[in-house]
C-alpha cells in the first residue's frame, strides 16, 4: 500500500491565473462599455435614436468569455509501488476531506514480470 502525492495541482493553477488575469478582463471590459456610449452619442448627435441601437447591437456582439476550468480534474496524482514479480489484483481508495476512506476500486489484474520492471496504471476519479 502507498499514499499518492499531488504531482500538479490544477485547481490551484485556475485560481492563479484567475487572480493574475481578473484585473486586466475588468478593465477590458469597462473600456469595451465606454467605447460603446462614446460611439453610441457621436452616432446620436447626427441622427437620434440610431446611437442607442448601434450600442445594443455592441453590446450584444461582445461576448462574455465562457471558457471553465469546472471539467478539468482538481489535481493529479501519482503512487509509486514496489513489489516482487508475480501477479496482483491491484485497486485504489480514494480518501475524501475528512480522511474517509471509499470502498477498493478495482484497477484489474496486473502482472509484474521482472525485478524493476515498471507497470503504470491510471485511474480517474469524478466527484466519487
Amino acid at each position: 500500500m502507498a499514499r499518492s502525492t499531488v504531482l500538479f495541482n490544477v485547481e490551484q493553477a485556475a485560481l492563479d491565473n484567475m487572480r493574475e488575469k481578473f484585473a486586466g478582463y475588468l478593465l477590458k471590459r469597462a473600456a469595451g462599455v465606454a467605447t460603446r456610449v462614446v460611439v453610441a452619442q457621436a452616432i446620436d448627435k447626427n441622427n437620434p435614436g440610431l446611437g442607442t441601437l448601434v450600442a445594443l447591437a455592441m453590446g450584444a456582439a461582445s461576448q462574455v468569455d465562457l471558457r471553465s476550468w469546472t471539467t478539468l480534474p482538481k489535481d493529479f496524482q501519482v503512487a509509486r509501488v514496489e513489489v516482487k514479480p508475480g501477479s496482483y489484483e491491484a485497486s485504489v481508495r480514494l480518501e475524501d476531506n475528512y480522511g474517509n476512506l471509499s470502498a477498493p476500486r478495482s484497477l484489474g489484474k496486473v502482472e509484474v514480470k521482472r525485478p524493476g520492471s515498471v507497470n503504470l496504471l491510471q485511474y480517474r476519479s469524478l466527484n466519487d
